[in-house]
């Protein structure tokens, strides 16, 4: 095996994660949700929170609102979250599933979604 079939590998497992990145945001977004209706279901004011159909976030402030946004990255090889907070999970392949990591560190779904979530309910603590 050369360096070309090396290429030619991390060619077939890049287009395989584009090919499922769906899955990893669909899964994410989901847990979103979940702990989005926890939120709003267990805090005084959890009203100041919203959710749309296209998953963006808002966060209802004195003066304006805090908006965060999952969304696939243009190569679909990574999961972007806009907003104030910007930030970017990566995805990788793992015995057939598509993982996300950041920086050096795998994260599991439940992981990725407090890393978005809890500086944007809890910005004080």
């Amino acid at each position: 095996m050369t360096w070309i079939d090396d290429g030619f590998n991390r060619q077939e497992r890049r287009l395989w994660i584009a090919q499922h990145a769906g899955e990893a945001l669909a899964a994410l977004q989901a847990e979103i949700t979940e702990r989005v209706t926890e939120f709003r279901q267990k805090a005084r004011d959890g009203n100041r929170v919203r959710i749309s159909y296209g998953q963006v976030i808002r966060l209802l402030e004195d003066g304006g609102q805090e908006k965060i946004e999952p969304k696939l990255s243009r190569d679909k090889l990574a999961i972007e979250v806009g907003g104030s907070r910007p930030i970017t999970l990566e995805l990788f392949a793992d015995g057939g599933r598509v993982c996300l990591k950041q920086g050096y560190g795998e994260l599991t779904i439940e992981e990725a979604a407090r890393l978005i979530l809890e500086p944007f309910f809890f910005p004080d603590v």
